[in-house]
This record gives C-alpha cells, sequence and structure tokens, in this order.
C-alpha cells in the first residue's frame, strides 16, 4: 500500500514524495509500524477508505493501459 502511495505522490510531488521516502528509510525500524506511516506521510490503511485511495492510482494506470492495448 505504502509503494501505491509513494507512486501518485512520485506523479504529482517528486520532491516531497523523495523526502517522504528518505524519512521513511532513516527511520530503520526504530518506530512501530503505525509511527512509521505518519512519519513517512503515509495513509494508516486500517482507517475507512484508505485502501480506496491508495489504489487509485494504480486502477488508472490499468485502465488507461487497457485502452491503449485496445489499439
Amino acid at each position: 500500500m505504502g509503494a501505491l502511495e509513494f507512486k501518485q505522490k512520485m506523479a504529482q510531488q517528486p520532491e516531497a514524495a523523495w523526502q517522504d521516502y528518505l524519512r521513511l528509510c532513516r527511520l530503520g525500524g526504530s518506530k512501530g509500524y503505525l509511527d512509521t506511516l505518519r512519519t513517512a506521510g503515509l495513509s494508516n490503511h486500517f482507517e475507512a477508505g484508505a485502501v480506496a485511495r491508495a489504489t487509485a492510482c494504480a486502477r488508472e494506470i490499468l485502465r488507461k493501459g487497457c485502452e491503449q492495448c485496445k489499439r
């Protein structure tokens, strides 16, 4: 899920996404899972609607890809 969120962030705000990713890597397992998500600017996947938000970008990529295959 986090990878999907980073993919979307990279498309919209590459520098901010990179900084969030570096922050995530620097944690190095020093925090619990939910604290890690929060620190990296990622959604809590246990909250309502989080899965739909995180997968929206992937659905759009797949939809566009399928349209291109039809041509």
